[in-house]
């Protein structure tokens, strides 16, 4: 799992050295609900596999098979091409800031997961915010509601720190808010194994 973490931040590690923050007012205009999801289906599935991804996604389907399974946005899931979809290989990521980091996340995974000889890994499916177009700022759906329950009524000066590659944030307000939230989330980062990748992305 390290080297995988490690892989996912490398790539994505110019993301966050060139990201710019906003401010408050800014990242809620941009930022999507926090309720209702969309499904994204790989074109190149079979019409077949592609009712099987979305069925992965339903709520009643969920609840119907007795699972707890909450698909968070921005989520990816990859399946090796050679093996299926209904196959040891296949990998879920959940709750990142973005598709870019949840499809580098899930085919790294899937990746390592596939056997030997086999094509590598291919994106089945995205799961996205209700609405979701394309925007400057993005965030996962848990730091999308912390942004709003914690860190809109929080005074200023505060900031809130996102990792470019993972799901990981962090918030801090007072002198030096910024320093603070990227350290907290670089060691949140770091704890799972990851490279320090967190840049600020709201400030006030």
């Amino acid at each position: 799992m390290r080297s995988i973490l490690l892989a996912v931040a490398l790539t994505l590690a110019a993301v966050g050295a060139q990201a710019q923050a906003v401010d408050g007012d800014a990242a809620e205009r941009q930022l999507f609900p926090v309720r209702g999801i969309a499904v994204a289906v790989g074109r190149q599935l079979s019409p077949q596999d592609q009712a099987i991804v979305r069925a992965m996604f339903d709520p009643a389907v969920i609840r119907q098979a007795g699972q707890s399974f909450s698909p968070l946005y921005y989520g990816s899931i990859a399946f090796s091409p050679d093996e299926g979809l209904q196959s040891e290989a296949l990998r879920g990521a959940y709750n990142f800031h973005s598709t870019r980091a949840s499809d580098a996340a899930a085919l790294a995974a899937c990746n390592a997961a596939r056997a030997s000889g086999t094509r590598p890994c291919e994106i089945a499916g995205q799961v996205l915010p209700r609405g979701y177009e394309p925007r400057a700022l993005t965030l996962s759906l848990s730091a999308t509601q912390a942004f709003r329950d914690t860190y809109r009524r929080a005074s200023t000066p505060k900031a809130l720190a996102v990792s470019a590659a993972t799901g990981e944030y962090s918030m801090a307000r007072g002198p030096g808010a910024g320093d603070t939230a990227r350290a907290d989330c670089n060691a949140k980062v770091q704890a799972a194994g990851g490279a320090a990748d967190c840049f600020i992305a709201v400030a006030d």
